[in-house]
């Protein structure tokens, strides 16, 4: 098999780039990653990641307003757009591939060039602001707002800070606040740059370096921010039950989460054998998986049931989710409590397991015929390198699912699902405090036979 040959590179100044030519295809997919999220932020500065990300897009010293950043994009029939996580913010956008030069410039204006106007600033607080009640409103926020508000023993930490920030702190924030953060973080040594597409290598070379070095050399930037979150974290909590209420909801929103395999402390493998623990539990995609199987397919009261993992890099948390009407509360919990001690006592077999591992050998390359799918796929392969010194190759990742066993996947899924680390969680229009009663009683009857965890 052909391994992607991509091609990896450092600017003097700093930046990681990684160039991966397909000639077959007619556009360019850029991303460019600035390492800061919410995980950098304190309680002064919570929100300014995102913030800042809204900002940029407002005027650059060459495209000084977001109508003229507008026009060039439409000029070059560019789609971009960003997001800000946990870890890092990222800038991404495809262009036709004849306007290579100008999509690098566009994203090198956005991240090295920014005004920071105050008249932005204030334009963007209200609409983050807008943002923020928007997403009070919906029941996902309380959803993770509660998972993150239970899961660790110490709730100061950023871990568990919401990305966007709070009302307090997003209606105090100044010019000031936002040029100090984005001056601290915004640094090359900060930044690293993917493109995959019909690309000539050496131009693209010249692109960046016109672009994203000798645009700033000029400029003097700090050392890279260390990154505390790698080295301070806060512990897990233990067994607990938690409700909260929203009055406009006819459902209970229910989720099981346990500690999982954090991403700087695990190897690849134990991951990938947590993604077949995942599907064997609950998966929309094999409907065999054991939770989707017997809530969904035989009893037939939930619409859906997944299982996912949270990842904040030295936390994670494996969850698993579903919504239901509340007179099934204490059905759908027995049957979660039930589907998981199968797994855990093997007393299952091994459908989904041969199903996924099928699929993974058979569908991988196909997947990996589409560009978005191709950039991610190397961005997780070179954060492997960066942060545990290696990442499977193709040929290796597909080696590794065909010779993984059964047995092994249930040795992870042992490893994971225990009740006395368990939080439970419910988002309902009921009263919380009944709400949490209900889940103790009917739990201490499921677990009546083992030592009690309440």
């Amino acid at each position: 098999m052909a391994e992607p040959n991509y091609t990896k590179f450092t600017l003097s100044n700093g930046i990681k780039c990684v160039l991966y030519p397909r000639e077959e295809i007619h556009s360019v997919k850029i991303k460019v990653i600035v390492n800061v999220g919410s995980l950098d932020e304190d309680k002064t500065t919570n929100g300014l990641s995102h913030f800042i990300e809204h900002v940029v897009h407002d005027g650059t010293e060459k495209l000084p307003t977001w109508d003229a950043i507008d026009d060039y994009t439409n000029l070059y029939s560019g789609s971009t757009n960003a997001y800000t996580s946990s870890d890092h913010t990222q800038y991404y956008g495809t262009f036709p591939f004849q306007y290579i030069d100008q999509a690098i410039f566009f994203f090198s204006q956005i991240v090295l060039h920014p005004l920071l106007k105050k008249e932005d600033i204030e334009k963007e607080r209200a609409i983050i602001l807008d943002e923020l009640k928007r997403g009070e409103d919906e029941t996902d926020f309380l959803i993770y707002r509660n998972i993150k508000e239970n899961r660790f023993i110490n709730k100061e930490t950023s871990f568990s800070y919401e990305v966007i920030g709070t009302r307090d702190l997003l209606l105090n924030y100044r010019k000031e606040d936002l040029i100090k953060f984005y001056e601290k973080h915004y640094v090359p040594e900060n930044m690293e740059i993917y493109v995959v597409g019909n690309i000539d290598i050496e131009k693209t070379k010249e692109y960046l370096h016109n672009h994203f070095e000798n645009s700033v050399v000029h400029k003097t930037f700090g050392p890279k921010t260390e990154r505390k979150f790698k080295n301070e974290f806060p512990e897990y909590s233990g067994f607990k039950i938690n409700a909260k209420s929203k009055k406009d909801i006819s459902q209970y929103y229910l989720t099981l989460d346990f500690p999982t395999f954090e991403y700087y402390s695990s190897t690849q493998e134990s991951r990938i054998k947590e993604s077949f623990v995942k599907s064997i539990v609950a998966s929309s995609e094999f409907f065999q998986s054991i939770l989707w199987k017997r809530l969904r397919e035989e009893l037939g009261i939930v619409y859906g049931v997944g299982t996912y993992t949270y990842n904040l890099d030295t936390r994670a948390m494996n969850i698993i989710q579903t919504s239901f009407d509340k007179k099934y509360l204490e059905t759908v919990l027995k049957e979660i409590y039930t589907g998981i001690e199968k797994i855990l006592k093997q007393d299952l077999t091994d459908t989904v397991f041969l199903a996924k591992q099928r699929k993974i050998i058979d569908t991988q390359l196909m997947q990996l015929d589409s560009p978005d799918n191709m950039i991610n796929w190397i961005i997780s392969r070179e954060d492997e390198i960066e942060i545990h010194g290696r990442g499977l190759t193709l040929d290796e990742y597909l080696e590794f699912v065909k010779k993984l066993k059964f047995n092994e996947v249930i040795e992870v899924a042992k490893n994971i699902y225990d009740w006395s680390k368990v939080n439970i969680g419910i988002v309902s229009s009921d009263d919380s405090k009944q709400v949490e009663e209900d889940v103790k009683k009917y739990w201490n009857i499921f677990t009546s036979q083992q030592q009690r965890l309440i």
